[in-house]
């Protein structure tokens, strides 16, 4: 298991510098930590980056669907709280 913070997720989902590395980094992972905070942090991120038109509504609509208050679902995220 490898612990991503913001930064690090946004490069996961979401192309640019350094996503490259961290998706072959994450490859051979088997599981994944964030903070709980990380949700806020994550969708704050997707929201500035739409304000910037460098991401459309439909794509931020999807990941809020497929997500919830305290987490993003997805089976191989494991949250740490504070």
């Amino acid at each position: 298991m490898i612990y991503l913070d913001t930064s690090l997720l946004l490069k996961r989902y979401c192309q640019e510098a350094g996503s490259d590395d961290i998706r072959k980094l994450l490859s051979n992972i088997k599981g994944i930590a964030t903070s709980e905070l990380a949700y806020v942090e994550f969708f704050s991120a997707l929201s500035r980056k739409r304000r910037e038109g460098r991401l459309s509504v439909r794509t931020i609509g999807k990941w809020r669907l497929n997500s919830r208050p305290n987490g993003i679902t997805c089976p191989q995220f494991a949250f740490l709280q504070y």
